[in-house]
């Protein structure tokens, strides 16, 4: 593989020790060209290198040294920070417009007009955000189990009685 010498710098080649008597030279990027800025990119959506080398038709190599090259992980540090600051913009747009979302999927259980079918989403959509959606498959350390709401509030209040028993809970009620 040929190494665009426009793209590195010489003083930037680091000599990296593999076997015992055996080196490698690492280019590390002195300016960025489209195709860092490309790696740079996916490397911040979280591909990994092999996706990232299989992609763009270069070799792993290739990505991790343009990874570890402190230009480009400046690059990253900015576009992770940019799509930190749209992440955060988003949920506050999705928070604004929560009320508005629930108020519209309650009106539209009322709706006669509407169909039992998208009705029925409307309602499991509501309870799953409340906490009260459908059992869920719990598995933990190769026990499997189906709980239900109900069942979580049963072992959770068994838990308490247990603990106040045997002295490692104080019961709130009684001092």
């Amino acid at each position: 593989m040929s190494i665009d010498r426009k793209y590195t710098d010489s003083n930037r080649i680091n000599i990296k020790k593999v076997a015992p008597g055996k080196f490698r030279k690492v280019y590390t990027v002195a300016e960025m060209s489209s195709k860092h800025h490309e790696i740079a990119r996916l490397l911040v959506l979280g591909m990994t290198n092999i996706d990232i080398a299989k992609q763009m038709d270069v070799t792993p190599m290739m990505v991790s040294n343009v990874k570890n090259s402190p230009v480009v992980q400046e690059q990253i540090k900015f576009l992770s920070a940019k799509k930190d600051a749209e992440v955060i913009k988003l949920s506050e747009r999705i928070a604004k417009a929560l009320p508005k979302c629930v108020d519209y999927l309650t009106g539209t259980i009322d709706d006669e007009e509407i169909s039992d079918s998208l009705k029925s989403r409307n309602a499991f959509g509501l309870l799953a955000a409340g906490g009260h959606g459908p059992t869920k498959n719990v598995n933990v350390r190769g026990a499997h189990a189906i709980l239900t709401a109900k069942d979580i509030q049963e072992i959770r209040e068994q838990a308490a009685d247990i603990g106040v028993s045997n002295g490692f809970v104080i019961d709130g009620d009684n001092p």
